[in-house]
């Protein structure tokens, strides 16, 4: 590995018990989903362990459920409010300036 690099391990023990390490070393929860955070990636529990059914399910859905779920995983649909608020200012704005441009 590269000085640069960082190695996480999470494993689930046959007790179900989780042990997670960053670098070999063993960490909490909250330090290992920290330091997952600070290098860009998604700490929820459930993209971590897919389950078979899970699989079939999302195989089974439409181009749009597919596109809800992509947006749900990437973090995206926490900004969909945002969008669609300053998407309805530019429409505005368009409005505005077209109103103008007549005048």
């Amino acid at each position: 590995r590269h000085a640069a690099e960082t190695l996480f391990t999470r494993t689930i023990t046959s007790r179900d018990a989780n042990e997670w390490r960053v670098d070999g070393r063993k960490v909490d929860a909250e330090e290992y989903q920290t330091r997952l955070k600070g290098v860009g990636l998604l700490v929820k529990p459930r993209n971590f362990l897919v389950f078979q059914n899970e699989v079939q399910a999302v195989a089974s859905k439409s181009a749009k459920q597919l596109t809800e779920l992509l947006e749900r995983i990437c973090g995206s649909e926490d900004l969909k409010a945002d969008y669609e608020e300053l998407q309805e200012k530019k429409n505005e704005a368009a409005q505005v300036s077209v109103a103008v441009y007549k005048r």
